[in-house]
């Protein structure tokens, strides 16, 4: 683009400050930031900051509560049949959506190293990666497990498979590609320096995944390996059950192009999207977009109108992202008011704000879901698949979340008929290498254990 046309873009863009700073510089230096700014492609970053920063709320003209195939309402036999089938095919691959860091848990690095197991201390991605490795010997196919990054972890996840990924699955079956990062503006318009010669970047939201499948060369891969059908799911949800067959089977019988996991809301303001229809199509409202109103809303049988809320577990046909994925592909952007550290100026050093400062620009993937034929959701159980870990404390914290695993566990011994020294002291963990699920373990338990000590771990 130029230097000439990036300070001119500059200055249509208001970034007065920003001019400032760099006259202050030496070329060199000045040059490395005007390279960085082409690089993030400002100019367009900047059409999306116009367009979208008076955005605070989705417009709709009509909002109604959709369709779900709710547990317990219909027949499952016949959809848990069609999803064994296209397991067993191989036509189904895992991805992982990782791109984020654990500096809520107070943990400076790739979230997905987090170490949550509530025995073991496994990291999210052992989890994750062992629950590939089992189901596909569940299933008898070897298949591809898809993990997306950001350029603030991809060398250390890299790094971190590479030193331990090989003792949970092929290496050679795994795939890394970074998502996409957008600048920051601070509650000025400025954009944000991360420290003398960098713009701040974050990445752009978990929407900007398709994207980077396709722009990375993921879906042709997906493509030639004669996979239909990609499970994601996002790496912060230990509980997962990353391959379940009736939600897939649904997926298929139902000829959707995508399908979303729901589960009844714990309150009117607990922080997950909500599912709904937005003028009569299939959609998720990210909850700071809801109406206080609509998300108060009682329905004749005192339950929520918009009782569902979305866990971030969807079933995307690979198709529908290579048909999606082209220049035209416009999912909505949401602006995230956050605490970003930035190099001042004028003091020449770096600020941790102890308050929001700045904006941040992230597309959300459920936005998709409107642009899919027959879209479903399916109500899943949440002690059985949401614990997430999202906190230090408090709810869907570190502590949540190994109970979460734990919990599910005592379950399937219970319904095993096992008995407990104390139920209410025990921690279990179980790995998917000993079981995958429920119905594998009673298989295999009943000749392996009598009593449940206080601290039990299967492989």
């Amino acid at each position: 683009m130029g230097k000439d046309l990036i300070i001119d873009l500059l200055k249509k863009n208001r970034q007065e400050k920003l001019i400032k700073y760099l006259n202050s510089l030496k070329d060199e230096e000045k040059n490395k930031i005007i390279e960085n700014l082409e690089k993030l492609d400002i100019e367009n970053y900047f059409k999306i900051i116009n367009k979208n920063k008076e955005q605070t709320l989705i417009r709709f003209n009509k909002i109604e509560r959709p369709f779900v195939f709710e547990q317990g309402k219909f027949d499952t036999k016949k959809y848990k049949e069609i999803g064994e089938k296209a397991l067993s095919k191989g036509e189904v691959a895992f991805f992982i959506v990782a791109g984020g860091q654990g500096s809520r848990l107070g943990f400076e690095h790739p979230k997905g190293l987090f170490p949550i197991s509530p025995i073991l201390q496994k990291s999210l991605f052992q989890i994750h990666t062992e629950k590939v490795a089992a189901f596909g010997k569940y299933y008898g196919f070897s298949p591809e497990l898809f993990i997306m990054t950001s350029s603030t972890n991809h060398e250390e996840t890299v790094s971190f498979f590479n030193e331990y990924g090989k003792d949970w699955y092929d290496l050679n079956k795994i795939h890394f590609f970074k998502q996409r990062d957008l600048p920051s503006l601070d509650i000025n318009n400025d954009l944000i320096l991360s420290d003398r010669l960098t713009i701040f970047t974050a990445p752009d939201g978990h929407g900007g995944s398709l994207l980077a499948l396709k722009n990375s060369g993921m879906i042709d891969l997906m493509k030639e390996k004669g996979i239909k059908y990609l499970s994601y799911f996002q790496v912060d949800n230990p509980l997962i059950n990353i391959s379940d067959p009736v939600f897939l089977g649904l997926h298929i019988l139902e000829n959707s192009e995508v399908s979303s996991k729901v589960l009844p809301k714990r309150s009117a303001d607990e922080k997950v999207g909500v599912a709904c229809l937005i003028d009569g199509k299939p959609a998720i409202i990210e909850y700071s977009d809801l109406p206080q109103d609509l998300a108060e809303k009682k329905d004749s049988d005192n339950r929520l109108l918009f009782n569902f809320g979305s866990i971030a577990i969807h079933i995307f046909s690979v198709d529908f992202i290579d048909r999606i994925t082209t220049e035209k592909l416009q999912l909505p952007y949401h602006i995230a008011k956050k605490k970003i550290p930035y190099y001042d100026y004028e003091k020449n050093a770096i600020i941790k704000p102890e308050k929001p400062n700045g904006i941040k620009l992230e597309q959300f993937v459920f936005d998709a879901i409107p642009m899919a034929k027959n879209a479903i959701f399916y109500e899943t159980i949440r002690e059985e698949e949401f614990a997430p870990l999202k906190n230090k404390e408090g709810e869907d914290s570190i502590q949540t979340c190994k109970e979460g695993m734990s919990n599910l566990f005592k379950k399937w011994l219970k319904n095993s008929g096992i008995e407990f020294d104390k139920e209410n002291k025990a921690i279990v963990e179980i790995s998917p290498l000993f079981a995958v699920n429920e119905e594998q373990f009673i298989s295999k338990i009943k000749n392996y254990l009598k009593k449940v000590p206080n601290k039990l771990y299967l492989e």
